[in-house]
């Protein structure tokens, strides 16, 4: 992290200063004042292309001129990430309150992150206060939520009487059927509480003695939770914002990064997953990617028809049997399947040799069965957790809708 710089910005002179002085290529937040009052805050993935922009923008924006004009006074700071620069940004407009924030957003309601105090502490998206914010858009704000989930559980019905969507997906430990103490989910809350607060150095050593002290009791599946944790937030703290979501890359570049984490050109992968309930109504779902892009017209169902007790790796042989009975289809390059050594192992004696099967485990988003690295910052990645996530997404829909039927038989 850099040190707050800043500039005077004298009357008269000031679109000079702004275009000639040098302000930090990186990521970073800064702030306008008059006098000794911060009259508006900011933040920028380049602080030097931001700031260098206002005297273009003040030319047929009036709300921008009208801000340079009051302003007499200018500070930044360089930070480590996006993610960091958003999450500082919210912490100075709650701290100074600064007019311009107010007249230069449209008159949007600010959008803020509340942790309720209630005995299992909720986290919900509020409006006008909140425990962290304002943040400036609710899709930013949702995303980061989403990603950090995956590291940090957390429940949205906790003390309820029924497990919630998210325990069904692995992203809520339980707190909804009370599974897990108070004082483990506290926990959770407390990291969560960390992170929005951007004391990265509080929260990674909180989270080493953990590993540490898990480590010397001989409790090593624990220590090895805690260490997947750390480096999940190691790749989410530098992740751009762009990234949290698959970005809109060209196809050849997304078909480039494919090639090269594979080390050989990957048109077509077929992505797999199981959805059932104790054994009961279940589906099989095949998503596919083509050259680089999720191909919709690809994606198929199959209703598992050889077992009704849960088993999801025999279910999911039983699948990808039935798909390869199918030699109108494209044949695949890559296939992925969700889960660990346990679905690969089921599956790859089915597979041609010249067919790669790998697994994307989750928490932290990983692949399995191959000795590569997912680097979540690339498209890539984002590509096959998508896929992912959307093969689990499609399979659930069709495993309700054969429920509901059995349930009015």
């Amino acid at each position: 992290m850099m040190s707050p710089g800043s500039r005077p910005l004298i009357p008269g002179s000031f679109l000079k200063i702004m275009f000639n002085q040098a302000f930090p290529g990186r990521p970073g937040v800064y702030w306008f004042l008059q006098g000794r009052k911060v009259i508006y805050v900011g933040k920028a993935k380049n602080l030097s292309r931001r700031l260098k922009s206002y005297p273009r923008q003040a030319g047929f924006d009036p709300k921008t001129k009208l801000l340079l004009a009051a302003a007499d006074h200018l500070r930044w700071q360089g930070l480590d990430s996006e993610i960091e620069a958003i999450l500082t940004e919210a912490r100075l407009i709650k701290l100074y309150q600064p007019h311009f924030n107010l007249i230069l957003k449209d008159d949007k309601t600010p959008v803020y992150l509340t942790i309720t105090k209630a005995v299992y502490p909720r986290i919900l998206i509020t409006r006008q206060t909140g425990t962290f914010g304002p943040f400036s858009s609710t899709r930013t704000l949702r995303q980061i939520l989403e990603r950090l989930r995956h590291i940090f559980p957390y429940c949205d019905q906790p003390a309820g009487s029924r497990p919630c969507f998210y325990y069904h997906l692995g992203l809520c430990p339980g707190a909804c059927i009370g599974v897990i103490s108070r004082e483990t989910y506290a926990k959770n809350i407390t990291d969560i509480q960390l992170f929005f607060q951007n004391k990265k150095k509080r929260l990674v050593a909180s989270l080493k003695k953990e590993m540490l002290n898990f480590a010397k009791a001989q409790k090593y599946e624990p220590a090895q939770a805690v260490q997947k944790q750390l480096e999940a937030l190691s790749y989410f703290w530098q992740a751009r914002v762009m990234s949290l979501e698959l970005p809109r890359l060209s196809q050849d570049q997304i078909q480039l990064e494919l090639n090269q984490l594979f080390g050989f050109r990957v048109n077509r992968i077929e992505t797999y997953d199981i959805s059932n309930l104790s054994g009961t109504n279940p589906t099989g779902a095949m998503v596919v990617a083509t050259h680089g892009r999720p191909d919709k017209a690809q994606y198929r169902l199959f209703n598992i028809r050889s077992l009704a007790t849960p088993n999801d790796p025999a279910m999911m042989a039983e699948m990808i049997s039935r798909r390869l009975k199918h030699s109108e289809w494209a044949k695949p390059d890559l296939i992925i399947v969700d889960g660990g050594r346990t679905q690969i192992k089921a599956v790859k004696k089915l597979i041609p040799a010249d067919i790669m099967v790998v697994g994307l485990a989750k928490k932290p988003d990983r692949l399995v069965g191959v000795n590569k690295p997912l680097d979540l910052n690339t498209a890539a990645a984002r590509l096959l957790i998508q896929l992912r996530d959307e093969a689990h997404r499609f399979g659930r829909r069709q495993h309700l809708r054969l429920r509901s039927k059995t349930l009015f038989i």
